[in-house]
């Protein structure tokens, strides 16, 4: 069964790269059936693990299920049970990839092949949005086969969105693709032509998390790679003057990307909306006239203190703030654009704990991995990829 959890795997990875337009919701249908595979597959491992005398899960898992059994019941309160059903089915899907790669994977001997596989989907997307970038209007599609026809996004011309309908999804699927090639690069044992391919991949992938000039996958591309370049740098095989040398050109190629991005008029006209003109800075931002997010979190935080330990359901925030008499801007704010605020406001203080004992176990967990194992080890270079993801 193992196989098929793969084939399953390398399905869903596949599909949430290319799938045109990003938040497609015929995607949703397929994916759950294949995220149902996955369990089924589970199970199947579980029973044959019990059968066999060999404990298969362990605590490491139990945050995904407390959460998902606490979500469901969520559900049955929700102001709109079925927006509550899809978003949990969402959520059994996540459940279901990280329990598969914990539990299906035949050996570290198959990180390499998804890892290349994922690289290889974010190249054809990062390749579609170069062939369309500032071209006039933004195409989404088509794609025949599907029956989805060409959608054109003007308001998104001047930024990269590969074949995502949202620049910040794109930006932030790209900042992953990145540190995938980055692991890659340090993988022990690896040939170096891929080593280099892999090292042009990172390089690929930044140019595309900075065209799409979404800020958050900016900050989260800058605290990613940090974590793992200091994570090497403590534990990496060069000597001081290596490491400074190699510290020193990650500095200067930084530098030239930001001087670079200065004389781009559109990414500059997009910071500035943020922070204002000179002397506004983080007034403007914190007051919320920089970034409607703020305001939305602002309204998150009074919304969840109407409902505190359990929140007001799945899915439930877009509904809760249709209400929000101040909110005058005039749009539809489907997600408070924080991950924290909104589960506070769906899943209360209940499910938020779940949620944050998943990261305090994970975190637990590469601590532990980090210690027991080597500097040179394929489970190190694993670690590395875990602590610069989790971010």
């Amino acid at each position: 069964m193992a196989v098929v959890a793969w084939v399953f795997l390398f399905a869903l990875l596949t599909g949430s790269g290319l799938y045109l337009g990003g938040a497609r919701r015929e995607f949703a249908g397929p994916a759950f059936l294949l995220a149902g595979g996955l369990w089924v597959c589970l199970a199947l491992r579980i029973v044959e693990g019990w059968r066999s005398g060999r404990r298969v899960l362990d605590w490491m898992d139990a945050p995904v299920f407390l959460f998902l059994g606490y979500a469901a019941w969520a559900v049955q309160r929700a102001p709109c049970e079925y927006f509550a059903r899809v978003e949990w089915l969402w959520a059994s899907l996540y459940g279901a990839v990280f329990l598969s790669v914990r539990h299906q994977l035949g050996g570290r001997r198959m990180i390499p092949w998804i890892l290349g596989w994922f690289l290889a989907v974010a190249f054809l997307t990062e390749l579609y949005g170069f062939l369309h970038f500032r071209t006039g209007a933004y195409p989404i599609g088509p794609v025949p086969i599907l029956g989805w026809e060409m959608v054109e996004r003007p308001d998104y011309e001047a930024r990269m969105s590969g074949t995502f309908g949202c620049p910040n999804h794109f930006g932030n699927y790209l900042v992953q693709a990145g540190l995938a090639a980055v692991t890659l690069v340090v993988w022990p044992d690896l040939a170096w032509p891929l080593r280099a391919i892999a090292g042009w991949s990172a390089a690929a992938s930044s140019v595309g998390v900075g065209l799409s000039i979404s800020r958050g996958s900016f900050l989260g591309w800058l605290i990613g790679n940090g974590v793992w370049l200091g994570r090497w740098l403590r534990r990496g095989p060069l000597n001081w003057a290596g490491k400074l040398v190699l510290l020193s050109l990650v500095v200067g190629a930084l530098a030239g990307a930001l001087s670079l991005a200065r004389g781009d008029e559109k990414i500059m006209k997009r910071w500035d909306m943020l922070l204002g003109k000179k002397g506004e800075g983080w007034e403007r931002l914190l007051s919320g006239e920089g970034d409607f997010r703020i305001e939305l979190a602002r309204n998150g935080l009074e919304i969840w203190k109407q409902a505190p330990w359990f929140g007001h359901g799945p899915a439930s925030f877009d509904l809760e703030h249709l209400r929000w008499a101040a909110w005058k801007k005039g749009t539809r704010a489907v997600f408070t654009h924080n991950d924290y605020v909104n589960t506070l406001c769906d899943y209360g203080a209940v499910g938020f704990f779940f949620v944050s004992l998943f990261w305090i176990y994970l975190a637990l967990f590469l601590w532990h991995r980090g210690k027991s194992r080597g500097s040179d080890s394929k489970a190190d270079a694993c670690t590395g990829l875990g602590w610069s993801v989790r971010r």
